[in-house]
C-alpha cells in the first residue's frame, strides 16, 4: 500500500508533458485530474475535462499540457483556516486539493476520502427515512438468469441482491421498506417473509401494468417527509447519511447520486463543419459522464409531478422538475458503485463482493 507521499508524487506531472501522456497517466492511476509542477513550483491542474475539451477543439495529442491549463482552479494556502478548506471543498464536491505556501510551493494535498468520509462515517447521526425500492422489472437484461429468479432475488454472496441492498440502508438506519413488485412478485414476497428479519419492516405496491421507473411512486402511501428511493439492482459504498444531510442543506426537492463513467467508441469519430465538409478525426474516443446511480433523495413534493397510475421514467421526471423552477442537486460520488443490470455487470460484482463486503455492508 503506497503511502500518501507516493500517492501524491504520483499526481504530479510536468508542464512540457503531452496530453496524450497525461491522459495514459490518468487511465494508470484511474484519477480524473493531476497536478502540474515546473521547476519545482505549482503551476496548475489538468483535467480529464480540460483534456477532452482540447481535443473538440482539434487540439492535437501531442499538445503541451502547460497550453492547456486553466486559471479558475481551486486551490488553498497554508495560511487559510481549515473550516474554510474544507468549506470550500464540500461545496464544490472537490476530490483533489492541493495545499501551497504563498510561494507557490506544494505542502501537502488534501484528498475528499480523508477530510471528510472517515470522519462522516464516524459522528453522522442514523437517518430514519422511508426507502422505496424499485424492483418490479423484468431483467430482461439479466437473462437466463430470471427466467428463473426476479432480478432482486438472485444472489450475491450469501444473500439476494435485495438484501444486500436492504441491509446498506439498514446500517445507515433506515428500516422502513415500500417495494413495488410486479414480475414473480409472488415469489420475493414469499421469500421475504420467509427471512423472519425483524430489521426489515417491509410493505409491498403492485404494478397492475408497468409504469415505467418512476411511475410507481404514484401508488405509495405515506411519504409525508423526506424519503429515500433506490432501484432493485444496485451495490455501492455510497455514504448515505453524507447524501441525505447534503441534500438537506441544499434546500433542493430531489437529490441524485452521480457517478463518473467512462464512454469509449470504438470506432473513428468524425466531426463535421456545414454538411459533408470534415473538421476533425477522432481515433477512439473516451469521454466522461456523470451518470445517476439509481439512488435519489426526494422531498414529498416531487409526488405532485407523479400522475397517478400512469407510464413515467426517472429522466422524464426530472426534466418536469427543472422546467417548473425546482432545485435539483447532483450528487458526486466515486466510491464503489455497480449497477447489475447486465450479465457482465452481475458477474463483476459477484468478484467485487468479497472485497468490498464489509463498506457496503456496513461491517
Amino acid at each position: 500500500m503506497p503511502d500518501k507521499k507516493q500517492i501524491i508524487d504520483s499526481l504530479i506531472l510536468n508542464g512540457e508533458e503531452t496530453i496524450l501522456y497525461a491522459l495514459k497517466k490518468m487511465d494508470i492511476l484511474e484519477r480524473k485530474l493531476l497536478m502540474v509542477i515546473n521547476e519545482g513550483k505549482f503551476t496548475g491542474l489538468v483535467s480529464i475535462g480540460d483534456i477532452q475539451r482540447a481535443i473538440i477543439r482539434n487540439l492535437p495529442l501531442e499538445t503541451k499540457v502547460k497550453q492547456i491549463l486553466r486559471d479558475d482552479i481551486r486551490i488553498a494556502y497554508t495560511d487559510e483556516k481549515p473550516e474554510q478548506i474544507k468549506a470550500t471543498m464540500m461545496e464544490f464536491r472537490t476530490e483533489i486539493m492541493p495545499l501551497l505556501d504563498r510561494q507557490n510551493n506544494l505542502v501537502d494535498v488534501l484528498f475528499w476520502e480523508d477530510m471528510f468520509l472517515t470522519a462522516v462515517n464516524k459522528t453522522a447521526e442514523k437517518i430514519n427515512l422511508p426507502v422505496v425500492i424499485m424492483a418490479g422489472g423484468e431483467g430482461a437484461r439479466l437473462k437466463p438468469l430470471t427466467n428463473v429468479l426476479p432480478k432482486p432475488l438472485v444472489p450475491i454472496g450469501e444473500k439476494s441482491i435485495i438484501e444486500n441492498i436492504m441491509d446498506r440502508f439498514v446500517d445507515a438506519g433506515c428500516d422502513r421498506f415500500l417495494l413495488s413488485v410486479n414480475y414473480k412478485a409472488d415469489m420475493i414476497q414469499h421469500y421475504l417473509s420467509s427471512l423472519q428479519n425483524t430489521t426489515y419492516h417491509i410493505e409491498y405496491f403492485r404494478e397492475d401494468k408497468p409504469l415505467g421507473t418512476a411511475g410507481p411512486l404514484s401508488l405509495v402511501n405515506g411519504l409525508d417527509d423526506t424519503f429515500l428511493v433506490a432501484n432493485g439492482d444496485v451495490l455501492t459504498t455510497l455514504d448515505l447519511q453524507d447524501l441525505v444531510a447534503t441534500h438537506q442543506k441544499s434546500g433542493a426537492i430531489a437529490t441524485i447520486a452521480s457517478h463518473s463513467r467512462k464512454v469509449k467508441i470504438d470506432l473513428g469519430v468524425l466531426q463535421f463543419e456545414g454538411s459533408d465538409v470534415l473538421k476533425g478525426y477522432i481515433e477512439k474516443p473516451e469521454y466522461d459522464f456523470f451518470v445517476s446511480m439509481g439512488i435519489y433523495v426526494f422531498e414529498p413534493a416531487v409526488l405532485d409531478y407523479i400522475p397517478y397510475n400512469q407510464y413515467l421514467d426517472f429522466p422524464d421526471l426530472v426534466l418536469r422538475l427543472i422546467e417548473n423552477k425546482e432545485r435539483v442537486m447532483g450528487y458526486r460520488f466515486n466510491g464503489y458503485w455497480q449497477d447489475l443490470g447486465r450479465l457482465e455487470d452481475y458477474e463483476q460484482a459477484v468478484q467485487d463482493f468479497d472485497t468490498w463486503k464489509p463498506k457496503i455492508l456496513g461491517e
